[in-house]
Parts: C-alpha cells; structure tokens; sequence
C-alpha cells in the first residue's frame, strides 16, 4: 500500500492512524453531495454528512480508481422520520438496534435509508455517525442524513467550507416509511449468537462478561470514551474481566489523553490498544 501510494502520490493514512470511518470525516474528506465508495461494508456510515457512502468490493474499487466510475443500481428508499428525544441512559447504538430489531437483518438489502424529522437535531454529529454506521447490519446499500446547521458546524470544524446539501424531493416515492419516537427507545443489546437476537440490557442484567470491547467504527470516537470515563471513574474493572479499549483514530487519541479520560480508564483496568479497527478486524489485539 504505501509503495502503491508512493508510486500514484496518494495520500495515505498509515498504521495507527485509526479507522477510515473515523479518519476521513475528521480530515474532511466526508462532503455533502459527494459519491464515496470505499471496500468495507460500514463505508455507509458516510450518510451521516448528506453524501452517497457506498461498501465495494475491493474489485469494484480498483474499477472505480482506475476509471472514475461505478455501476449501480438506483436504490429504493426507506424513510425513517425521527420524533421527540432519547431518554437519560439511551444512546444513538440503541436507536440503531431498535431499527435492526424492527426490519431485520436483511429489511434494507441494496436500499437507501434515510433519516428525517426534528429527532434529528437532537442527535450529534457522533450519533449521526453511529446510527448510520450501522444500517449496513439491515443490508442497506447507503443511508442520508439532513444537511442542517450541525452538519454545518462540524464541516466548519474540519476546515471543509465549500458544499452544497441534498434532500429528496417533494414527489419522491418511498419504498417503506417509518416513524420512531426516540422517548420510546429503551437501552438494547444484541446477545449471542446473532444480530437477530436483540433484547433490553435489563433482561440480561447481572450476567457475568469475561469481556468487553469499546472500539470500532461504530463507538471509538470521543464522546463513547467520555461516557465509559463517566461511568468507570472511581470504580474497577471486575476480576476476571478484559475491558479493551481502542481509540478510533490518533485525533480522538489525543483529545481522550488531554481530556484525562485515558487515565480514568486505565486507572480503572482498562487496556488501551492502538488507535485502528481493534478487535473488530479479527486480526488485531482483543480477540476473545
């Protein structure tokens, strides 16, 4: 890779670096109205800045480098139309696996799930970023966020200033339509052996872990760091138990230690791994 970049002068985000997902939000190459594709299925997660976020294979890729286009086929789209707010305790994860919960896993196969209504400013950038990080898991091909001011704001934030957003248009038809009310959303967890298989963290509570994981491309950015801090500071990690932890990128690194959240966490018995996909990849430290 770095020989290949060398030799086309790419640009290359070198190991330790973080995710993709992460990185390229961060270093502003994430902008609305822009077809991303990118070989790892969560490339949908880009939806969250108002662009076409596409999961190639890495064959489709090489095509798409190489000649500056790709085949697709015009998803059908599935709206869901946000109300009200999360409650103390819920998070954007939980409105993720109560849309898998309500769809399934294969509810969104090769559409477009796009997010709309006043829920929607009520969740951050962040929260924007994980929920449509996870759409893939219902088989959608891309997802849309609004383009609104805190898109804005944190564009801004990324030095990006020039760009242009997009919303469906009056006469679009809608394959399927959804509404949530965020108020109703209870803390999830998907338990073992599947994604099918979601239930409330209160009916699994009190059974015994040997391990926990916060990372990945879904929760390694900084306010998850900040609310683990929150919830471990003063406490300890129970015997028996790993509790890794992998940044999701060098900046989100950096902040967590300026913040002080990197000591809370270690302080508590956390193993704080290289900022990257972590155990997630299966062939980084923390796998089971």
């Amino acid at each position: 890779m770095r020989d290949f970049a060398c030799r086309h002068n790419l640009v290359i985000y070198d190991v330790g670096e973080g995710i993709s997902h992460v990185v390229l939000p961060e270093k502003g190459h994430v902008v609305p109205g822009r077809l991303i594709v990118g070989s790892d299925s969560h490339t949908v997660t880009y939806g969250a800045l108002n662009c076409v976020g596409l999961g190639l294979g890495a064959t489709d890729v090489a095509v798409a480098m190489a000649t500056g286009k790709v085949w697709l086929r015009i998803p059908k789209t599935i709206r869901i139309h946000l109300t009200a707010n999360l409650n103390k305790g819920c998070t954007s994860k939980d409105l993720a696996l109560e849309l898998i919960r309500r769809l399934s896993v294969e509810g969104a196969n090769y559409k477009c799930v796009e997010f709309t209504g006043e829920g929607v400013s009520t969740l951050s950038i962040e929260e924007r970023f994980t929920v449509c990080n996870m759409m893939v898991k219902l088989g959608a091909k891309c997802t849309l966020m609004p383009c609104d001011n805190l898109t804005t704001a944190y564009l801004e934030h990324v030095n990006v200033h020039a760009f242009s957003g997009f919303v469906s248009d009056s006469a679009a038809i809608f394959d399927q339509e959804i509404e949530v009310n965020l108020s109703s959303v209870e803390p999830l967890i998907a338990v073992p052996h599947g994604l099918t298989n979601i239930t409330t963290v209160k009916s699994v509570a009190g059974k015994p872990i040997t391990q926990a994981f916060l990372g990945s491309c879904t929760n390694g950015r900084l306010s998850d760091l900040y609310d683990a801090a929150e919830q471990l500071r003063g406490h300890m990690v129970a015997p028996g138990v790993r509790f890794i932890v992998t940044p999701g990128s060098r900046s989100v690194y950096k902040e967590a230690l300026k913040a002080g959240l990197i000591e809370t966490l270690m302080e508590a018995g956390c193993m704080i791994m290289t900022p990257g996909c972590g155990a997630c990849i299966g062939t980084h430290g923390g796998i089971p």
